[in-house]
């Protein structure tokens, strides 16, 4: 089975470097030019997508919506698992901001991304069993050989990574596994 991972496109906390985590935020004008852009470059591959998901967190589902008017699937089914990494009370904070406030959580953050959680959230390891889950579900319900668009978030995506293409995450390649607004990185499971 193939997924084929898609960031949401741009938002103006993505721009202005704010985290977004379970907070519910649109596309501004940049990130809806681009999942028209991605719609268009998905149908002109020819793909055929089996199914289509989505985060329910607004920026992911809106990308699907544009890209769908492409793509024309049936269906669009949101799911909770697809939501990005929660970030607790760094949630709706300008990043250089969080640096300061919260220096020694930040250097932790900075040696070890992947297990580092900030209170009240969850740390990419975390999210994994929300991932899981998620691919047990699909293995369930779809045929091996099924492709599956997903629109989702970029730290989620990381996880989905780690955990298909076998990757670890370190200091060194964090921001190298990382999807800008509207890559796809396909993965099988």
């Amino acid at each position: 089975m193939k997924l084929f991972l898609v960031r949401h496109g741009e938002t103006d906390c993505n721009r202005a470097l704010i985290v977004q985590g379970w907070v519910h935020t649109p596309l501004n004008k940049k990130g809806r030019i681009q999942a028209h852009e991605l719609g268009r470059r998905l149908k002109e591959k020819g793909i055929g997508f089996d199914h289509f998901y989505s985060s329910d967190l607004l920026r992911a589902y809106q990308t699907a919506l544009i890209v769908n008017e492409y793509l024309k699937m049936p269906e669009i089914k949101r799911d909770p698992r697809l939501r990005e990494v929660k970030r607790g009370i760094w949630n709706l904070q300008h990043i250089p901001e969080i640096k300061e406030k919260y220096y020694e959580l930040w250097k932790i953050w900075d040696r070890d991304p992947y297990h580092m959680r900030p209170p009240l959230g969850e740390s990419l390891e975390d999210a994994e069993k929300r991932v899981l889950n998620f691919v047990d579900y699909l293995r369930e319900m779809y045929p091996q050989d099924s492709r599956i668009l997903v629109t989702t978030h970029r730290l989620l995506i990381v996880t989905f990574r780690h955990l298909f293409d076998r990757v670890e995450v370190t200091r060194e390649n964090f921001f190298d596994l990382m999807l800008n607004n509207t890559e796809c990185h396909i993965i099988e499971i």
